[in-house]
């Protein structure tokens, strides 16, 4: 059974368009990423996280942990910055909640 192709809509880049020709995407352009873990006999977790220009902030929903780091001076993601900058923190976390469309904060019930 072949589905509408307008049935799903989805918006959004592929991320190997910005590994591989990262000149065709605007740099303030934010990145999100959503993984999910809920296996019987491991830990559940539920990490979204977002890249601006300048920033990486890394949520974990299920324990509501979160950490920021300096995308321009430490791509590594060594030093976590959330602690002293929390209007930083808040701003892409609303830029996180903004995001979530659909059913995906749904996961979080099944701890």
């Amino acid at each position: 059974m072949a589905l509408p192709s307008d049935r799903f809509a989805v918006d959004g880049q592929s991320l190997f368009i910005l590994a591989f020709a990262p000149e065709r995407v605007s740099a303030d352009r934010p990145i999100f990423c959503s993984i999910f873990q809920l296996l019987s006999g491991r830990k559940n977790f539920f990490t979204r996280s977002v890249r601006t220009d300048k920033h990486v902030l890394v949520y974990e929903a299920l324990s509501d942990h979160v950490e920021l780091y300096d995308a321009v001076t430490d791509p590594p993601e060594s030093q976590d910055l959330a602690q002293g900058s929390p209007e930083t923190v808040e701003e892409l976390r609303e830029l996180l909640r903004a995001s979530a469309t659909g059913n995906l904060w749904e996961v979080r019930r099944f701890q």
